[in-house]
């Protein structure tokens, strides 16, 4: 095993911790959902005559998972500033106290001294964290981890709520075996809300049909709808709104890409 490879054994071991409470999360949204907190109900509105969809919650997720998310941020945050200390060890430096790996708002502020954080890094070390472009607009994982990091360690715990994923409809119009018409079902489509609903409270209306979108034929037309609901996160976040198991699985990958990037270089 080369040296290179040994001074990653840190960070990796902490992205192994972040992706022990990844799949705990993941057990435990999975475990919610099976419990079919969320349902659809249908309604007519008399005077309008709109079909109308309302979600009725019965359980809501619990706040603890945002300490669960909070660790797997601060496990992937520090593996990355561990690979900063051994990057400065390895070009036979001591570390200092403001030893980290650099994640900055925007290029330009990195390119002005995002690399002071490991000055004592060799060149080519330094050129390799420049490839990786850890930076809002270069690489948004790597700076929605450390924006992330901050929040937990500073501010609220990271929020949760319900959301539509998306509706999978199903058409069938009617047969009439007198006229000579069989049932024509036609293959189930999905339909993805153009502004992910979040969170869902008890009454909230999801979608709605008009009236006069309803009036077919001798309403031979039969509608199917089989909502999928999962957990998102909450307001006020750099990823606000967006489902919670993807966006951390992506955050866990952008992490290990960096340090797969140092594993093939010596530095």
């Amino acid at each position: 095993m080369s040296a290179g490879i040994n001074r990653l054994i840190g960070p990796r071991i902490k992205v192994e911790r972040a992706k022990e409470h990844a799949l705990q999360l993941q057990s435990e949204i999975e475990a919610f959902l099976d419990r079919k907190p969320y349902q659809l109900i249908v309604e007519s509105e008399p005077k309008s005559g709109d079909k109308i969809y309302r979600v009725k919650v019965s359980e809501q997720p619990p706040v603890r998972w945002g300490t669960i998310i909070g660790d797997v941020v601060h496990n992937l945050r520090t593996a990355l500033d561990y690979l900063a200390y051994q990057l400065v060890v390895a070009n036979n430096y001591t570390p200092h106290k403001y030893t980290y790996f650099p994640i900055c708002d925007s290029k330009k502020k990195f390119e002005a001294d995002g690399l002071k954080k490991v000055k004592d890094a060799s060149p080519k070390a330094k050129h390799l964290i420049e490839s990786v472009k850890p930076y809002q607009g270069g690489n948004t994982a790597l700076w929605r981890i450390h924006r992330l990091d901050i929040q937990d360690k500073h501010h609220l715990l990271f929020t949760v709520g319900s959301a539509l994923k998306n509706v999978i409809m199903k058409v069938t119009f009617s047969g009439d075996m007198a006229l000579g018409r069989e049932e024509i079902k036609f293959p189930p489509y999905i339909l993805n809300p153009a502004d992910r609903l979040y969170p869902l409270e008890d009454g909230m209306e999801v979608f709605r049909f008009k009236g006069s979108d309803l009036v077919v034929a001798s309403n031979e037309v039969m509608e199917e709808f089989d909502p999928n609901f999962d957990v998102a996160f909450g307001a006020g976040q750099v990823v606000q709104g967006e489902l919670v198991m993807p966006t951390v699985l992506q955050l866990i990958k952008a992490t290990e890409d960096v340090l797969d990037v140092f594993s093939l270089h010596n530095y």
